[in-house]
């Protein structure tokens, strides 16, 4: 008789071993050039795994998820990673993290997705983009999310993960 099996996942094993962390920025004031949130891989040596990004708006538009041209200085809200652990100590994170950010360039564009026009407060347009770690950013890249237009609220969250297996 077969028995069921749960396998764990990269992004979960990184969660329970406390290298997952989540990025969120919400009810940001988007202005044309501002990223809605922004993530740099600060870590010298070890890549970065993004699980997914999301974003909704009570207005309709596009998000675009890319990557950040060359060094930049950030010019937005400092946003303070979250570990995804249970039960998990504060500590610092290797990543830098900024929301209604407009320091940065926009380099290539990795995925778009757009959000419906919803005119209730009870109910906004949210989509999430799930990467599975697909999404790499060695040391010292960033990826942001932008939207196009300027939509008065707006929301936007990035997760990811070291890989246990690099920490040593």
């Amino acid at each position: 008789m077969a028995r069921a099996q749960l396998i764990i996942t990269p992004w979960q094993a990184a969660c329970k071993a406390g290298f997952g962390w989540a990025m969120g920025n919400a009810s940001a004031n988007i202005d044309t050039a501002d990223t809605i949130i922004l993530v740099r891989n600060d870590n010298e040596s070890r890549p970065f795994y993004i699980q997914a990004v999301g974003a909704g708006t009570e207005d309709k538009g596009e998000v675009v998820v890319h990557r950040v041209t060359a060094s930049f200085t950030a010019a937005g809200t400092a946003i303070t990673p979250v570990n995804m652990r249970a039960g998990f100590k504060v500590q610092t994170s290797e990543l830098t993290c900024f929301g209604d950010e407009s320091g940065n360039t926009q380099g290539d564009i990795i995925a778009k997705f757009g959000l419906s026009s919803v005119t209730t407060d009870e109910n906004r347009d949210s989509r999430e983009l799930v990467f599975n770690g697909g999404l790499i950013l060695d040391p010292g890249q960033a990826v942001g999310l932008d939207i196009v237009g300027e939509p008065e609220l707006v929301h936007g969250y990035i997760w990811g993960y070291f890989d246990i297996e690099d920490a040593s």
